[in-house]
């Protein structure tokens, strides 16, 4: 069976620009995997991890489980919940249900460890004090 397809324009659609509604001041989450020594990106407001197929970000080790925990950017922070896994979510080898990560903050889900590189911003930061202060002087539209 053959089947004849026209290609009207471009290949692109006509709505162009950001298709997720991300909240103000939205940062992502960039994270570096111990193990194989890998970055990941976390671009979206909330990020399932887990063991399962359908997670937004899949660690495939025994010890995660299907559904391990969510990592959700909400206030300007990034946090990591607890979702009822078996093994525990560490942030900087304490257990905990939820809590803001921050970079340079090392978190553990079952056996895999991850570095965060780049979220929220450390309070405080002289750096990111100086781009709010420059952003707050600005004229608003």
């Amino acid at each position: 069976m053959t089947e004849e397809r026209e290609i009207i324009g471009h290949a692109r659609h006509a709505n162009q620009g950001p298709h997720l509604a991300v909240p103000p001041g939205f940062t992502p989450l960039r994270l570096r995997v111990a193990t194989p020594g890998k970055e990941v990106e976390i671009v979206c407001p909330v990020a399932i991890v887990g063991r399962h197929t359908d997670v937004d970000l899949r660690i495939a080790y025994p010890d995660v489980s299907r559904r391990h925990c969510e990592f959700v950017f909400e206030a300007g922070v990034w946090r990591v919940h607890d979702l009822n896994s078996l093994n525990g979510v560490y942030i900087n080898n304490m257990r905990t249900i939820e809590g803001p990560l921050y970079a340079g903050d090392e978190i553990r889900i079952g056996n895999a460890t991850m570095l965060v590189l780049a979220g929220t911003p450390i309070p405080g930061d002289d750096e990111n004090e100086k781009l709010r202060q420059i952003a707050d002087a600005l004229p608003s539209e």
